[in-house]
């Protein structure tokens, strides 16, 4: 229930850069929205190479299990509906994606955007990345297996057979999944 801004998310996407010979498509999930979504999905259509599916299951690692197993290409690149991509996004994941195409995953930075007023930044320090942004910089980087990683599902890339092969996304994970971690998936 977000159309308004999954088409500014989707219009960010439309004005990515595409290396030179690169089939893309923008998979949809539509994840039991009772907003304009339909509306702005035909809409973009028009713009983006757009496949639209629908998961009614909830839960957010349901919807990306949705949305892979639509994708056709190799490299899949999560975002949400109230993202907005750099330009350079598709053009970055694909290079690193061709420079190592497998046994990897990659991630880029998110930078927070805030509507209306100045934010009490003392309470945004202690939200989530997915609130007060993430940047791991710019090194490729083997993470530790101990490490306490939190990851944010905003913004990051993987091989579509790496997923799948690790089963993809656990269903009794994730964002309103019923159970688990509310903050992985």
């Amino acid at each position: 229930n977000n159309a308004a801004r999954l088409r500014e998310t989707l219009l960010q996407i439309a004005n990515c850069r595409i290396p030179r010979g690169v089939t893309w498509e923008v998979v949809l999930v539509n994840h039991n929205s009772r907003d304009d979504t339909e509306a702005v999905a035909r809409e973009m259509s028009q713009l983006l190479p757009l496949t639209h599916v629908i998961e009614l299951r909830p839960g957010l690692s349901n919807a990306r299990n949705r949305g892979l197993a639509a994708a056709s290409g190799a490299l899949a690149i999560f975002t949400d509906d109230d993202v907005k991509p750099d330009p350079g996004w598709i053009e970055t994941y694909w290079s690193a994606y061709t420079a190592s195409p497998t046994g990897r995953f990659w991630g880029g930075p998110i930078e927070s955007e805030f509507e209306g007023g100045e934010p009490d930044w003392a309470l945004v320090r202690l939200g989530p990345p997915s609130v007060k942004g993430l940047d791991l910089g710019g090194d490729l980087r083997k993470l530790p297996a101990d490490m306490d990683f939190l990851f944010v599902s905003a913004n990051w890339a993987a091989p579509k057979t790496a997923v799948m092969a690790a089963g993809g996304f656990d269903p009794r994970l994730g964002l309103n999944s019923g159970a688990g971690n509310p903050n992985v998936g």
